[in-house]
């Protein structure tokens, strides 16, 4: 589902788009950790509910090279994110940018530090 988010944006845009989603799902699961609900824009805290805030393209074809760009795109973020210790994720260590809807909510500060160092961004 994110690489198809991913394909209906623009080429120059996938890779911020895909960090953005991450660190939102990140956000929202640590939301639903410590509130029990889902967040509001963000949903449980999965990637297919993060990804649904955002428009999404029919699945195409698999010779559909762009569509295969996206899905090496999201691969290589999530292989990133899960080479991170995951103690470090959970314990909020990172901080997130200034400006991430989630930099002055406590429940999930600093979630995301994979972001923008190992993802490449």
């Amino acid at each position: 589902m994110l690489a198809r988010a991913l394909l209906a944006a623009p080429e120059s845009a996938r890779r911020p788009l895909a960090a953005k989603i991450l660190t939102d799902a990140i956000c929202a699961d640590a939301y639903r950790r410590t509130t029990g609900k889902a967040h509001p824009e963000w949903g449980c805290g999965t990637l297919m509910a993060a990804t649904l805030a955002h428009p999404v393209v029919d699945e195409p074809c698999w010779d559909d090279v762009a569509f295969i760009d996206c899905l090496m795109i999201v691969l290589s973020m999530l292989r990133a994110m899960n080479a991170a210790p995951r103690d470090e994720i959970d314990r909020g260590d990172a901080v997130f940018e200034p400006g991430h809807p989630c930099a002055d909510v406590a429940c999930c500060r600093g979630l995301a530090q994979r972001r923008g160092t190992e993802t490449g961004l």
